[in-house]
C-alpha cells in the first residue's frame, strides 16, 4: 500500500528462523559454513542498527544448524521458545552420550540456550509449538528417527512456559494422520487435517467442529478472524471465513464447559450451572428467537430441545452467563 514497503536485509548466509521478539528487535538464525564453526549461529535485527548483529551462542550445531518448527515469545517473561526437528538417529537412546535437544529455550536478552523436555519423554521432535492469550504453550511433537516409520504425534501442554510438559489424555482422533496440524486461536486449541477437532479441559475433551462450510479439503492453519467468534481458515482448496461451532455429530457432554447435540436434544454440561437457568436462543441479526427456563441436574447437566420453529443456520445459545455458537443444519 502507499506509504508502506519492504526493507531489504542483507545476510551472510542461508535464514534458517526469524522470531520477532519486544521493543521491535527480531532474533534470526542463519546456517553457520562448518560444523565446527564457531561463528554465531543467531543474529538480532533491529530498526536502529538496520543491519544483522551476530553474538557467540550455544545453539547446538551437526552436520547443519539444529533447524526450527516453530517458536514462541512471551512478553511478561521475554522467554523464547523454540521446537526443534530432532532426531533419534539409528535409535539411541543414551542422552548421556548422544545430545537429544527436543525443545529449548531462553530469555531474549540472553545468549545460551537450554533443554527445555520434562515431561516429553521420547516426544522431541516438534511439529507445531503455539501460545494461547492466556500464556499456556501448546507442543504438537512426537517420536521421529529420520525414518517413515513414526508414530503420530501427541498433544502437550505447559502452564510455566515449558518447564515441564503435560501430555493431554485423550488419544488423537482415529481420522487425523501422521499429517496432523495444531491451531491456536482466541477460540481455543485445534488438531486438524481434513477434519477438525477442538481440545478442551486439559485435553480430557475432543470434541468435532463443524464449520458448515461443506468440504474443504485439507486444513492448513487457523488464525483470529475480525473478532472472537471467527477464525480466518487456510485450507487446500482456499481461505475461509469461519466460526468454530458446536458439531451436530453426537458426541457426549462429560466435562464442564462442554455441549452436545443429537438431533434437536441439546446437553449443556457446566460446573457454574445450578438450580433454574435461562436459556435462550440468538439469531445472528441480534434478535432472540426463543426464550425458556430449564431445571440443571445434581451432576451440572442442563437438557432442552432445540426449538421446531427455527430454519437451519448459525444461532448463539445463551445459557445463564455463557454462549455457544451453534451451527443448526438438519430439519427436524
Amino acid at each position: 500500500t502507499r506509504g508502506h514497503y519492504f526493507r531489504v536485509v542483507n545476510a551472510p548466509r542461508f535464514i534458517n528462523h526469524v522470531r520477532p521478539v519486544s521493543d521491535g528487535r527480531v532474533l534470526v538464525l542463519l546456517e553457520t559454513r562448518a560444523i565446527d564453526s564457531t561463528e554465531p549461529a543467531w543474529h538480532t535485527y533491529s530498526r536502529t542498527n538496520d543491519s544483522l548483529v551476530g553474538y557467540p551462542d550455544n545453539w547446538p550445531r551437526g552436520v547443519t544448524i539444529l533447524p526450527i518448527t516453530e517458536s514462541v515469545f512471551n512478553e511478561a517473561s521475554r522467554t523464547v521458545i523454540a521446537g526443534t526437528t530432532t532426531y533419534w538417529l539409528d535409535g539411541r537412546t543414551d542422552t548421556s552420550q548422544y545430545p537429544l535437544y527436543g525443545v529449548l529455550k531462553r530469555n531474549d536478552q540472553d545468549r545460551d540456550w537450554t533443554m527445555s523436555n520434562e515431561g516429553l519423554s521420547s516426544s522431541l521432535h516438534c511439529y507445531a509449538l503455539k501460545q494461547d492469550k492466556h500464556g499456556v504453550v501448546y507442543l504438537l511433537s512426537g517420536y521421529a528417527d529420520g525414518t517413515t516409520s513414526y508414530p503420530r504425534p501427541s498433544v502437550f501442554y505447559s502452564t510455566n512456559l515449558g518447564g515441564t510438559w503435560t501430555q493431554t489424555p485423550t488419544s488423537m482422533p482415529a481420522d487425523l494422520s501422521k499429517n496432523v496440524r495444531m491451531s491456536v486461536t482466541e477460540n481455543g486449541v485445534f488438531v486438524h487435517e481434513k477434519n477438525c477437532y477442538r481440545i478442551r479441559n486439559g485435553g480430557e475433551d475432543v470434541s468435532p467442529v463443524d464449520f458448515s462450510v461443506g468440504d474443504v479439503g485439507e486444513i492448513f492453519t487457523m488464525i483470529n478472524g475480525m473478532d472472537s467468534t471467527q477464525m480466518i481458515m487456510v485450507t487446500s482448496t482456499g481461505v475461509y471465513n469461519v466460526r468454530a461451532a458446536v458439531s451436530l455429530a453426537r458426541h457426549e457432554a462429560t466435562t464442564p464447559g462442554n455441549v452436545s447435540i443429537d438431533g434437536r436434544d441439546v446437553t449443556v454440561y457446566s460446573d457454574e450451572l445450578v438450580g433454574e437457568v435461562g436459556v435462550s436462543v440468538v439469531a445472528l441479526t441480534g434478535q432472540t428467537v426463543h426464550r425458556q427456563q430449564v431445571s440443571v441436574d445434581d451432576r451440572g447437566m442442563l437438557r432442552f430441545t432445540w426449538p421446531s420453529h427455527l430454519s437451519v443456520g448459525v444461532y448463539l445459545a445463551v445459557v445463564g452467563r455463557r454462549s455457544y455458537t451453534v451451527v443448526y443444519n438438519s430439519q427436524p
